[in-house]
């Protein structure tokens, strides 16, 4: 038996460091505001929510594979 991820997980988490990276840079570039409040440009919600749902669905499948592991009784 191989202790290889599976393929979807393997591209699950590709996907969530992807859009971290892509949100990370986003943020980097974005000018400094000085004060508490400003307006997030469209383009970075769309990375910000393109980043949560990633993590959410990588969240799900390790969820998901963690349920179907056999508990070994102590």
């Amino acid at each position: 038996m191989s202790n290889d991820p599976p393929a979807d997980l393997v591209a699950a988490r590709r996907a969530l460091s992807i859009a971290r990276a892509d949100l990370d840079e986003a943020v980097a570039a974005a000018p400094e505001i000085d004060g508490d409040e400003t307006i997030a440009p469209p383009g970075l919600l769309a990375l910000l929510l393109r980043a949560v749902s990633a993590k959410n669905h990588l969240d799900d499948m390790l969820s998901a594979a963690v349920e179907t592991v056999p508990r070994v009784l102590h």
